[in-house]
């Protein structure tokens, strides 16, 4: 049984993170092209900007978004 954990660069801010392949939040940057992860940090200040300033709800962070997932769980 073996884990998998992604390491790569938050879209928005550029730091680097380490991330569940399956449960992190992604965006597509100009809203166009493959959906890119950020950061837990950028993530809550989306959900400001996109969803709470606009009356809607929060979009809510998945448990397990930056820790290691089973490997059977990647595609």
């Amino acid at each position: 049984m073996g884990y998998c954990i992604v390491f790569a660069t938050c879209a928005a801010c550029r730091v680097p993170i380490a991330v569940n392949p399956t449960r992190c939040p992604s965006i597509r940057v100009g809203g166009v092209g493959p959906r890119q992860p950020i950061c837990e940090r950028c993530f809550h200040r989306w959900n400001q900007i996109h969803r709470v300033s606009k009356g809607l709800p929060p979009e809510k962070l998945l448990d397990g978004a930056y820790a290691p997932c089973d490997e059977s769980e990647v595609p």
